[in-house]
């Protein structure tokens, strides 16, 4: 999806903290907290230090700053499967520098790849946090609104019902049409509406 591969990416070079972010917010439903104030930006490192290197290899070097090491050890792996990516989405085998790029890593859990097709099962893999994150979206689309709190039980039946008929969509569609909140959602008041 080139669109999202430039979208997270800067207007120059790409971004594997933004990629990672994405991927775990929007595909599997994690929450990733903001980062902490003052912490300087990969373009802010010394530019004749970091002139041959790769992408990777001054993320890396950022990383060494134990402020920044833990965040970076969950979204970082998954930016780098997804560097063979260029900011607009081409393929590339080299990095602006000419370097081969480096797309292999390890996701906190222990599990290992080495490319973005290999990223991709281990992602469609996890198929309860894809299932749920998918639920949580529809129905909040759905409703019209956000979910709260008193949604989970009915996110928890719509989450057993898809798997239960092997995650098939229109189950999915079908269960969030016919369920309590859909069904029987507060229409305002005329008055309300103005």
């Amino acid at each position: 999806m080139p669109g999202v591969l430039a979208a997270t990416s800067f207007p120059n070079r790409t971004s594997a903290v933004k990629r990672g972010v994405w991927v775990l917010e929007q595909v599997l439903g994690d929450h990733v907290p903001a980062a902490p104030p003052n912490v300087p930006a990969l373009d802010g490192q010394d530019q004749a230090a970091v002139k041959n290197m790769t992408l990777r290899e001054r993320t890396e070097l950022h990383r060494t700053n134990p402020v920044c090491a833990n965040c970076h050890q969950v979204l970082d792996p998954i930016g780098f499967g997804l560097e063979n990516f260029d900011a607009i989405g081409r393929w590339r085998d080299r990095d602006s520098n000419g370097k081969p790029i480096d797309a292999t890593g390890e996701l906190p859990g222990g599990e290992r790849f080495s490319s973005p097709k290999d990223l991709k099962v281990i992602i469609a893999g996890r198929t309860d946090a894809l299932s749920r994150n998918l639920v949580e979206k529809l129905l909040a689309y759905a409703l019209g609104r956000r979910l709260e709190g008193y949604d989970e039980i009915v996110v928890d039946n719509l989450v057993q019902e898809v798997a239960d008929d092997e995650y098939r969509m229109q189950t999915l569609i079908k269960s969030v049409v016919t369920s309590y909140p859909f069904m029987n959602r507060r229409i305002g008041r005329k008055e309300d509406l103005r």
